[in-house]
Formats: structure tokens, C-alpha cells, sequence
């Protein structure tokens, strides 16, 4: 199943680079979709109409995985919400908002997640505070190949990601940091 999301995220980001190409004018050069993120995608739209951006989104990735990839990704990663209509990650993120909105809107917030039955489980939520659109990245650990995947619903994107090492991962460098004082 790795195998298929990771598949399926390739055609994605290679289809969105065409798009971002012919709508925006942007040149990606001798970059190709294993070289970029899809949080990479969407930074380098940030300047533009954000609703625009995200109904191209929906078009080209739809939901962004098939039901029986969202299951899967939402339990390899033992994510922190439910899919169904009242636990979506919109859900996710209208509750955690306020926490999102702490950085006074500047930069990137982190939030740190734990399993309360699994210690060893941690993740991290992180929200660019400078952009319109609502996005969401998620990162956990994983043994296997690291892969990612975007799920776009209701206005709002979540870009899953399964790391090998939270250090690895710019945007996670700070969080990490201050957890360890």
C-alpha cells in the first residue's frame, strides 16, 4: 500500500507542476515531481488567489487518495482524528485554531502530538501561518520508505508525511529544540 500512495503522490505533484506552469508561470527548471514536496507546491503559489489555487487543487488531486488509501493512512499513521463527517481534518483544524493562532501570525506553528497508550508515538502538526490557504502537514515516523500524501476537502489540505527522522525535517528543527530543553 506504501507503494500505491506513493505512486499516486507522484502523478499528483507531477500534474500539479504542469498546472502551477500554465496557470502561474512557474518554472520549475530540471526540478521533477521526486524533487519536490507538495508543501513545496503550494509555497510557491502562496502570492496567488488562494481560492483559485485550491479549486486547481481540487481538480487535478480531487480528494488526493482513494478511500481504501485514506483508511490506510489514517491507521499507519494513527493520525489524530476519524474520517467521517464530524472528526475530518477540518475538524482538526477548527479545534486546534486557537493553538494555531498563538503565533500571532508570523512563521510556522508546530504542535506536538503523543498517544497516551503508545509513549513511543509522537507526531507533529505543523500550520503555515502565512498562508490563506488552510493547510496542514502531519509527520510520523516510519520504517519503511518515507512517502506522503495530500488529502484536500472542504477548502482545506492536509499533507500527510512519513519521515525517517523528525531531525531530517526543516520545519520540525525548532519544535524538536525546545522540547529537549
Amino acid at each position: 500500500m506504501v507503494y500505491e500512495v506513493d505512486k499516486q503522490s507522484y502523478i499528483q505533484k507531477n500534474r500539479i507542476m504542469v498546472r502551477w506552469s500554465e496557470l502561474f508561470g512557474i518554472k520549475w527548471g530540471d526540478k521533477t515531481a521526486d524533487d519536490v514536496r507538495f508543501a513545496d507546491l503550494l509555497k510557491a503559489v502562496k502570492n496567488q488567489d488562494s481560492e483559485l489555487v485550491y479549486q486547481e487543487l481540487y481538480k487535478i488531486v480531487k480528494h488526493g487518495v482513494s478511500a481504501e488509501q485514506k483508511t490506510f493512512l489514517y491507521q499507519y499513521s494513527k493520525i489524530m482524528f476519524e474520517d467521517d463527517a464530524e472528526y475530518d481534518f477540518g475538524s482538526l483544524i477548527d479545534n486546534m485554531r486557537g493553538r494555531f493562532k498563538d503565533a500571532h501570525g508570523s512563521g510556522t506553528v508546530v504542535i506536538h502530538t503523543k498517544i497516551e497508550q503508545d509513549p513511543d508515538y509522537r507526531g507533529y502538526y505543523c500550520l503555515d501561518m502565512t498562508s490563506d490557504l488552510d493547510k496542514v502537514e502531519f509527520y510520523f515516523k516510519a520504517e519503511e520508505l518515507p512517502f506522503e500524501a495530500m488529502l484536500v476537502q472542504n477548502g482545506q489540505i492536509l499533507i500527510i508525511n512519513a519521515v525517517s527522522a523528525f531531525e531530517k525535517v526543516p520545519e520540525l528543527q525548532k519544535a524538536i529544540a525546545q522540547e529537549e530543553r
